[in-house]
């Protein structure tokens, strides 16, 4: 939970004196790297430090609203959203949520399709055994009958000269 504007610019990894324009790059930054579809098996922590980039940010422009800084006044929009407009503690709820289901389905469609390409693999794996038994069947038979034909003449052979 971020307590102040100096956590928040922390987070962000920008000074409490920051412009905008290095506001806003730090965050895109962030949340292109952490952003869970990035990082498909490192789930929890991943999905955490990602909400705890976008609180920040929020956090920031929350503040930068409400304190009407000199230095960020009329600089227009953040990230498409205008600097005066207060995202509700419901409306911050709602969000969490829709992410949270987006991201439950997103891991439900990367553990079916892992699951498939397992199966798929576990098919090929059969299918290349079975193969390969059959080759050294096919090896084994050869390599009889050179051995009966080989015997053949060769008994051929020792009874011609006795």
């Amino acid at each position: 939970m971020i307590k102040d504007y100096a956590q928040a610019c922390a987070v962000l990894g920008v000074s409490t004196e920051a412009s905008k324009e290095e506001i806003k790059k730090a965050y895109r930054s962030l949340s292109k790297q952490l952003h869970p579809d990035a990082h498909p098996t490192q789930t929890e922590m991943i999905r955490d430090a990602f909400l705890l980039v976008n609180e920040a940010y929020a956090y920031i422009e929350e503040h930068i609203a409400k304190s009407g800084d000199a230095s960020m006044q009329n600089t227009g929009r953040i990230l498409g959203s205008p600097l005066g407009a207060h995202v509700s503690t419901a409306e911050s709820a709602l969000k969490k949520k829709r992410f949270d289901e987006e991201y439950r389905r997103r891991q439900r469609q990367h553990k079916e399709e892992a699951k498939q390409e397992l199966l798929k693999r576990q098919e090929d794996l059969a299918r290349s055994k079975k193969e390969r038994e059959i080759l050294n069947e096919i090896r084994m038979i050869r390599l009889a009958q050179a051995i009966r034909l080989a015997m053949s003449g060769y008994g051929s052979k020792s009874g011609e000269a006795e």
